[in-house]
């Protein structure tokens, strides 16, 4: 039997992520979900702490629909080029980190996409594209309502992205790992 206090905080997580998910700026979701699925050049993901957990996840998703993909910091990953988009998950925006990549992107001409819930940040600001998680008030710990809304949000542009350019689960399910 789950205690009420177990079945109070999940009412909790859930009322707060579905008026974050609410509050989603049409315009934006589109511009970045067009911005994800531009024809030319690779996309690269990062975020720090828990962010960097959600851009991962993220990465993989784009991988799954065909998209070729790499994690910022992997030893795998290939330099960043003008013709690239860098997707920078920071829910203050003030990363100092993410901000040196975005500072690198932007000289080296690449597109940077910003999943932030500061729309006035510095990282905001450098971006060609922001999505801006509205997770400005929370009773939960710390960021976990920008990293929830985030994760949620980024796996309904994959599902919309799927729909809309007729992606099959098939081909996603044959990108998807067999060594595990």
């Amino acid at each position: 039997m789950v205690s009420s206090f177990v079945k109070n905080a999940v009412t909790l997580v859930r009322d707060e992520t579905a008026s974050l998910l609410e509050k989603l700026s049409d315009q934006e979701l589109k511009t970045f979900s067009a911005a994800l699925m531009r024809k030319n050049g690779r996309l690269f993901f990062s975020g720090q702490g828990r962010s960097g957990l959600i851009a991962q996840m993220a990465a993989m998703r784009c991988m799954h629909l065909g998209l070729q993909t790499h994690v910022v910091g992997e030893a795998t990953a290939p330099a960043i080029r003008s013709e690239d988009s860098l997707v920078l998950f920071s829910g203050s925006g003030t990363t100092l980190v993410s901000l040196h990549f975005a500072q690198i992107a932007q000289q080296l001409g690449a597109v940077i996409l910003v999943v932030t819930r500061q729309a006035e940040s510095p990282l905001a600001h450098m971006a060609d594209h922001t999505l801006i998680i509205p997770a400005q008030s929370s009773t939960q710990f710390a960021g976990s309502l920008f990293e929830q809304g985030a994760l949620l949000t980024f796996d309904a542009l994959i599902a919309a992205i799927v729909s809309e350019h007729f992606i099959a689960f098939d081909a996603m399910q044959g990108r998807h790992t067999n060594l595990q």
